[in-house]
């Protein structure tokens, strides 16, 4: 449907709201351990949405030619991609922030659910023209039929121990970030 609803689609569809909306149910429910594995799920999900479809979504959009450097210019100017591409290299490096730094970093962090709960309460109020709706109801169909196929493969075939199994799923049916 074109170069702008494919933007649309790479930047919305395989993306996961993994820290405001499946961490803390998974803390309360399932403990730290489940933390740990969306943790790992959600670096994956910010360096291959964030950066990846990032770049991928913004070239279909701009209508440019495909190229190489143009991909890797976008990809160095995703602020989410550089921060985490920064504390995973930083992490397998073992180079720890100073304490102020954390510190300042946990109470910026304190404030997030607020903001995301402020967010959409603010986006509740959006009334979009019934064409709208029928697109957004197309992309998340498409959307979770891919993540039913997803998570059948996850039961099915891949060798996690069931706890693991409950923790992916649950991140599999994470809301879409906002992109």
């Amino acid at each position: 449907r074109g170069p702008h609803a494919q933007a649309f689609g790479v930047l919305n569809v395989p993306s996961f709201n993994i820290g405001l909306f499946v961490i803390p149910y998974l803390g309360a429910f399932l403990g730290p351990e489940a933390i740990v594995i969306a943790s790992m799920f959600d670096v994956g999900n910010a360096l291959s949405v964030a950066g990846i479809g990032y770049a991928w979504g913004l070239g279909l959009a701009g209508g440019h030619k495909p190229s190489p450097l143009r991909f890797l210019k976008t990809l160095a100017h995703s602020p989410v991609f550089v921060t985490y591409a920064v504390l995973l290299t930083l992490g397998l490096a073992k180079i720890h922030l100073p304490a102020a730094v954390l510190g300042f970093a946990a109470t910026v962090g304190a404030a997030n659910t607020f903001i995301a709960m402020f967010m959409i309460g603010i986006g509740l109020e959006i009334v979009l023209d019934r064409r709208s709706y029928l697109i957004a109801a197309r992309y998340l169909a498409t959307r979770y039929a891919l993540l039913a196929v997803a998570a059948a493969v996850l039961w099915l075939l891949l060798p996690f121990a069931p706890g693991e199994k409950v923790v992916l799923t649950a991140v599999l049916l994470a809301p879409m970030a906002a992109m």
